[in-house]
């Protein structure tokens, strides 16, 4: 009978640890899934007006957007990802918003510290990024900022985004 108990225990922690493993896995997929689709419009029509421009930066826009799309299609399979890579995808989002506000908004961007060894839970930051334009660059009449200070130490990732959007005062 305890061996019944015991086996029938362990049937339930091994269903139980699997049940956790799809729910992180379906958590993650939704993740991806909510990369938001208004910049990749946006960055189609911007492609768009500069191709119909016939400007210079229009293949810098293709190959940034191309490198985006290959991370999160092929790179973003993973549970973890080099950090390295993550910046990188960050910093190709950075370039496309600085070529489609152009000398409307002003970025800044200060990454300290080794990315190379460490990993990370893929498109983790991006969602903060995104939020940072969409909630303080949406007013182009004004001049607009965005800042991104990233502090890698001893395996401890300290992110600070700040942007232009005014606060409003307690009342």
């Amino acid at each position: 009978t305890i061996y019944l108990i015991i086996m029938d225990w362990l049937q339930q922690q091994r269903e139980k640890k699997e049940l956790e493993n799809q729910t992180l896995q379906s958590e993650l997929k939704f993740l991806k899934s909510q990369i938001n689709p208004h910049f990749l419009f946006n960055t189609l029509n911007s492609l768009y007006a500069l191709t119909l421009k016939k400007s210079d930066l229009a293949p810098e826009i293709v190959l940034r957007l191309s490198e985006m799309m290959r991370y999160m299609l092929y790179d973003c399979n993973e549970k973890e990802v080099k950090l390295d890579k993550e910046i990188t995808y960050m910093e190709n989002y950075l370039e496309l918003e600085k070529l489609r506000h152009g000398d409307k908004i002003n970025i800044d961007v200060t990454i300290d510290g080794e990315t190379q060894n460490d990993k990370i839970a893929p498109l983790l930051l991006i969602p903060f990024l995104e939020n940072a334009f969409k909630h303080g660059v949406n007013d182009t009449s004004k001049p607009s900022f965005v800042r991104l200070n990233i502090e890698i130490n001893n395996g401890l990732l300290i992110m600070k985004i700040e942007n232009s959007k005014m606060t409003t005062k307690p009342k």
